[in-house]
């Protein structure tokens, strides 16, 4: 019997367990476990503040070890982030040369990317450098603060074991960790719109209500400018909040002043959603730049417009990928590597989730109702993961990020209930989780898993431009041709600002072409990085060609005479 098939027989037990009146009593009238249980009862009372730093500490310590060579290389996206960060702190002009676009046109696997990630990220550039660590911390810290609001969320809905088990759930999974240790705007949304719930849900009852309520509100409208997905999810948060507060007395001018500083700070990206799904004129708005993406959004490609057919087939399609996002088993389209979500040997090791969806979908619905709180948000925003799945195709799992975040928050009610119902029912529950995750990220910090993914990377482009760039040539060439991309020839130009560090709004120094046009010339003083399917052209004997993972650089050997690799 293998580990996944065990734990899911495990998880299905414990849940049959749970509903069984003879064995929950059964377990009730042992005198050792009920003292047992009254000991974890007091631990949590007096010390739940320590128990969740224990229960964060290897969370961070698998997203913090190793952090600047694995995943090894640089993405696209990270590449593309930190280049803007510096362009728009400095110049207020992004890689394009576009005025505060609030979205900027994707260079790595998004058609987009919200304006919000690079300039979280400029302090980190403008006090690390352009290096990998600026990059990816914020990335790190990001995720461990909607780790911490995932944990406040279930806490509130559901009590401290509840915060203790999404802690752990959401800290040792794979999906969570991996994609923590490289930066997306995924992070950024999921923080916002995190953030946003955390203080709507909680203006009643508490002593500043109209601070959380307005702070609330500010958290959404920056969740605009993080992927396009943010353009149904933030509003929807927002108008569920303000119906759930209005039914509670709230003073509805409040209410309507919330959603008023919500519009007003969302008014950018509000234009750019027009331009580019009413298939708008792009246009100037106070000096910004209103532009349409060069690849359509996702919500312009509708599940129900090619006919009855298709849309049977998409739905179909829809739902299958939503099931493999309930296993945390995240299929990535060809952009986006496929490395970087889910282990290749994951498969349905997170198959034991299932059960416990179902009861903490039940856990969580028995808790609507007046008096308490917080139990609305997980589900809701698993069944508008559900309905963008059904609605919408073509989407990439950058921007179905808060999906797994969902399932963790719903599962882990579902561990909790099982919990309270049997004796000693959160170690148990707590090791099925361990148990899975364990092997998992022992798995990612291997050589072997290191390995299959550089390619994922580009392991070795940055040191290959910066080799180049020690040569001194009259003219460095770099390739464009960096596939899958949505524009590889700005993906190319990202990476060799990156590393180049080159200043602000300055993109000269280098040249990106496409190799198969050119006509090398052997006593030129021009050095070439590409890969090693583009280099046919060139006279291997008239050449040095210094090998950096998948990239070569070449030099000519009458200038620069016979060279050692580096």
């Amino acid at each position: 019997m293998t580990l996944d098939v065990f734990l899911a027989l495990a998880a299905f037990a414990l849940c049959l367990a749970a509903a069984s009146p003879p064995v929950t009593g059964a377990l009730a009238r042992l005198p050792l476990l009920s003292r047992l249980r009254a000991a974890c009862a007091r631990l949590l009372q007096r010390r739940f503040l320590v128990l969740c730093a224990l229960a964060a500490l290897p969370a961070l310590a698998l997203r913090a070890l190793w952090l600047t060579r694995l995943p090894g290389g640089l993405s696209a996206d990270e590449a593309f982030i930190a280049v803007n960060a510096r362009f728009l702190i400095c110049t207020g002009r992004d890689l394009s040369g576009s005025f505060l676009p609030p979205f900027l046109k994707g260079a790595g696997s998004l058609p987009s990317m919200g304006i919000l990630t690079p300039l979280l990220t400029a302090p980190f550039v403008q006090a690390l450098g352009m290096t990998v660590l600026a990059v990816r911390l914020p990335a790190l810290l990001l995720s461990m603060g909607s780790l911490a609001l995932m944990a406040g969320l279930m806490r509130r809905a559901c009590g401290r074991s509840c915060a203790l088990l999404v802690l752990l759930l959401g800290g040792l999974s794979p999906w969570a960790f991996m994609s923590a240790r490289f930066a997306t705007p995924a992070h950024a949304l999921l923080f916002c719109l995190l953030l946003g719930a955390f203080l709507l849900g909680g203006v009643l009852p508490s002593r500043r209500p109209h601070a959380r309520l307005y702070g609330g509100a500010a958290a959404l409208a920056a969740c605009m400018y993080t992927v396009d997905v943010a353009w149904l999810l933030a509003p929807l948060v927002l108008a569920g909040y303000a119906v759930s507060l209005a039914r509670r007395g709230f003073a509805k001018r409040h209410i309507a002043a919330s959603a008023a500083l919500f519009l007003l700070l969302s008014v950018p990206a509000l234009c750019v959603a027009a331009v580019n799904l009413l298939g708008l004129e792009p246009f100037r708005l106070l000096g910004l730049e209103i532009e349409r993406f060069d690849v359509p959004s996702f919500l312009t490609r509708f599940a129900f417009a090619g006919g009855w057919s298709a849309a049977w087939e998409a739905v179909r399609q829809g739902f299958i990928e939503f099931v493999g996002y309930l296993l945390l088993n995240i299929h990535t389209d060809e952009y986006t590597p496929s490395g970087i979500w889910t282990l290749w040997n994951q498969e349905s090791a997170y198959a034991f989730l299932v059960p416990f969806l179902a009861v903490g979908a039940c856990a969580l619905a028995a808790r609507l109702r007046p008096g308490r709180r917080g139990a609305g948000m997980p589900l809701a925003l698993l069944g508008a993961s559900l309905a963008l799945f059904l609605l919408f195709t073509g989407f990439d799992s950058q921007e179905m990020y808060f999906v797994p975040a969902a399932v963790a928050l719903v599962a882990s009610a579902g561990m909790w209930a099982v919990a309270r119902k049997l004796r000693l029912g959160l170690p148990a529950v707590a090791a099925l989780v361990v148990a899975a995750s364990l092997p998992m990220a022992s798995a990612y910090f291997d050589e072997e898993y290191m390995y299959t993914t550089e390619g994922q990377y580009r392991e070795g482009l940055v040191e290959a431009i910066e080799y180049a760039r020690a040569l001194e040539p009259d003219t460095l060439y770099v390739t464009k041709e960096l596939h899958p991309t949505v524009q590889p020839e700005l993906t190319a130009r990202a990476y060799a600002c990156f590393a180049l560090d080159v200043p602000a709004g300055q993109t000269d120094g280098f040249e990106v072409v496409y190799f198969p046009s050119l006509a090398p010339d052997p006593a030129s003083n021009a050095v070439y990085v590409g890969g090693y399917g583009e280099i046919d052209a060139f006279d291997y004997d008239a050449y040095n060609c210094a090998e950096f993972g998948d990239y070569c650089v070449l030099s000519s050997v009458a200038v620069y005479g016979v060279l050692e690799q580096p």
